[in-house]
C-alpha cells in the first residue's frame, strides 16, 4: 500500500524512481532518517542501494577538482571594469560543473555495477530510466543498449555574491580587496585581491567550490554483504598488489575485478585513520554490548592488521569469529571515519548475527538516526525490523506521555524494562519501509504504511513463520496417524 507522509516535509529530502531497473519493473523511494528495503532474494534491494550510493554517494564524482577547462575570461573583463559579478558568469561555471558531472556519473554507475550499464536493463524491456531529485537537483538517466545518457537541471542555483568595500571597482582596479561569499559554506568566504592573473584563476577556484559544494549530497558509506569475506581478504588483495607493483609499466599485470562498492570497501578499510571520530563514544558501547570486545588498528593503520581484542588479548581479524569479522568494519568506520550528517547504506546488518544481537545492533542504528545519521537498510531479518518498529513505539510514548506523572513510564519515558536508554526511539515520520514485491514482469516496489502505534507491518515474515507452523503440524498429524 502506498501512502503520503504526513508532516512536514524533509528539509534534505531524495527520491529515486526507477523503471525497468535490473530486476524492478517500476518503483520510487524517498530517502528519510531511516529507511527499509523487505524482499525476498534477487529481487532488486541491493540494485536500489548500489544505484543511490553510484549517483549519490561516489566521491570521485562530487569532489571534483578545479581546473583552467571550468575557467571563464569573463569575469576578467567584468571584475576589473567594475561590473557586478553576477548570476549570469556563476551559471557558466555552473554549466561547466554539471556537464562535468553529467559524464562522471554515469562512468560511476557502471564502475560501482562492474559491468555494461546495458546489463541493468531488466529482462524482455528495451531500456531502463532512473530519475533522482534532491532539494537542489534532478538527474534523469537513460539507458538503452545502444546509447546512455545524463542529464541534470538544477532546480535552484547557489547563492554567491562578490562583494567591495567601494561601490565601484573602477576600470583597471588592480589592488581592489574583494569578497567572494556565500550562504552554502562561509569556510569558503575570503578576502581576495584583485592584481594579477593569478588572482582572477583563484576567484574561479574558490567559486567552483562553491558550486560543488551546492550540489553535493551528504557524504555516504556503504557496506556491502558478505563483509566478514571482505575483510579477512584484504590483506590477501592488498599483498598481492605490492609484489606486483615493481613490475607496473614492464609488463602486464593482471588486477582482480571487484565491483566498485567493493574496491572502494577494502580502500575506506585500508586508510582507515587512528583517530576518535564523531561517533567514538557509540562504537566503543556497540562493540562492548555485541562483541564483548574492541576493534583495534594494528601498528596504527588497518594495512597492517586489525585486532580483535579479547580478555587483553589481541586476535587477528581473521581468527576472529564471522561475527567480529562481519561487525568490524562497521565499527572501524563508526570510531574513526564516519563524519556528522552522513548516510550509510548497510546491506543485510544481520549477517553472522545471533537475533539478540541483531535487536542491539537495530538499537544502535537507531541513536545513530538521533545523532544525525541517515540509514539505508537491505534486510530479511523479521528481528532487525521488530525492534525499529519497537523504537517506533517507543517514540509514539515519548510523544504522548513523557509528562506522565503516574510512575508507569520510568526516567527514559517508556517502562524501566523495555531495555531502551533515552535516545533509542523513532518517529513514524522519520521511518520509510519499502517491499519489493514480485509481478508477472518484474518487481515493483511497494511503501508500507507505517503507524505509530505498530511501526513496520511485518506481513512477509509472518507468512512465512505461519507456512513453516502449518507444515509442522501436518507432518506432526501424519506422524500420529502412523502415515
Amino acid at each position: 500500500m502506498r501512502r503520503k507522509v504526513a508532516g512536514e516535509p524533509d528539509t534534505d529530502t531524495t527520491r529515486i524512481d526507477v523503471k525497468d531497473f535490473g530486476p524492478i519493473r517500476r518503483g520510487s523511494i524517498e530517502i528519510m532518517p531511516m529507511t527499509v528495503l523487505i524482499g525476498s532474494n534477487n529481487s532488486g534491494k541491493s540494485y536500489v542501494s548500489l544505484l543511490i550510493r553510484s549517483m549519490l554517494g561516489d566521491s570521485n564524482v562530487w569532489r571534483p577538482r578545479w581546473t583552467s577547462k571550468t575557467s571563464h575570461t569573463p569575469i576578467r573583463k567584468s571584475v576589473m571594469n567594475g561590473n557586478t559579478f553576477g548570476r549570469g558568469y556563476v551559471g557558466k561555471v555552473e554549466a561547466a560543473f554539471i556537464e562535468d558531472l553529467e559524464a562522471k556519473l554515469l562512468r560511476s554507475v557502471k564502475r560501482t555495477f562492474s559491468d555494461d550499464l546495458a546489463q541493468l536493463i531488466r529482462i524482455d524491456a528495451r531500456g531502463c530510466t532512473i530519475k533522482i531529485r534532491t532539494n537542489h537537483m534532478t538527474m534523469n538517466v537513460s539507458i538503452s543498449s545502444k546509447k546512455s545518457t545524463c542529464k541534470i537541471s538544477p532546480v535552484q542555483g547557489p547563492d554567491i555574491r562578490l562583494t567591495s568595500p567601494k561601490k565601484k571597482l573602477g576600470h583597471g582596479a588592480n589592488g581592489n580587496p574583494l569578497t567572494i561569499s556565500s550562504k552554502i559554506d562561509r569556510k569558503l568566504t575570503d578576502l581576495i585581491t584583485i592584481n594579477s592573473k593569478t588572482d582572477r584563476r583563484l576567484i574561479d577556484s574558490v567559486l567552483f567550490a562553491l558550486i560543488r559544494k551546492h550540489f553535493e549530497p551528504r557524504t555516504m558509506f556503504y557496506f556491502p554483504a558478505a563483509r566478514s569475506g571482505i575483510l579477512q581478504g584484504h590483506e590477501a588483495i592488498s599483498a598481492s598488489i605490492v609484489e606486483h607493483a615493481p613490475y607496473g609499466g614492464l609488463e602486464e599485470i593482471e588486477i582482480p575485478k571487484l565491483p566498485g562498492v567493493v574496491a572502494d570497501f577494502i580502500v575506506g578499510v585500508i586508510k582507515t585513520p587512528n583517530k576518535q571520530g564523531h561517533f567514538y563514544d557509540i562504537a566503543s558501547n556497540l562493540e562492548q554490548e555485541i562483541l564483548q570486545g574492541e576493534i583495534k588498528i594494528g601498528d596504527g593503520r588497518p594495512a597492517f592488521g586489525i585486532k580483535y581484542v579479547y580478555k587483553q588479548r589481541e586476535i587477528p581479524v581473521h581468527l576472529a569469529s564471522s561475527m567480529v569479522s562481519e561487525m568490524a568494519p562497521f565499527i572501524l568506520h563508526l570510531k574513526h571515519t564516519i563524519s556528522e550528517k552522513s548516510t550509510l547504506i548497510i546491506e543485510e546488518p544481520e549477517a553472522h548475527l545471533h537475533p539478540h544481537n541483531q535487536a542491539i545492533f537495530a538499537k544502535y542504528l537507531v541513536r545513530l538516526v538521533r545523532r544525525g545519521l541517515k540509514i539505508i537498510l537491505t534486510t530479511h531479518s523479521p528481528f532487525i525490523v521488530e525492534q525499529i518498529s519497537n523504537t517506533i513505539q517507543a517514540g509514539n510514548i515519548a510523544k504522548s506521555k513523557r509528562t506522565d506523572t503516574s510512575g508507569v513510564l520510568g526516567k527514559n519515558g517508556w517502562p524501566d524494562d523495555s531495555g531502551l536508554e533515552r535516545d533509542d526511539y523513532l518517529d513514524a515520520k522519520e521511518v520509510a519501509a519499502y517491499e519489493f514485491v514480485p509481478s508477472p514482469s518484474g518487481y515493483e516496489i511497494d511503501r508500507l504504511d507505517i503507524e505509530a502505534d505498530d511501526g513496520i507491518p511485518v506481513e512477509e515474515f509472518v507468512k512465512v513463520t505461519q507456512n513453516i507452523y502449518r507444515q509442522s503440524l501436518a507432518i506432526r498429524d501424519r506422524a500420529n496417524n502412523g502415515s
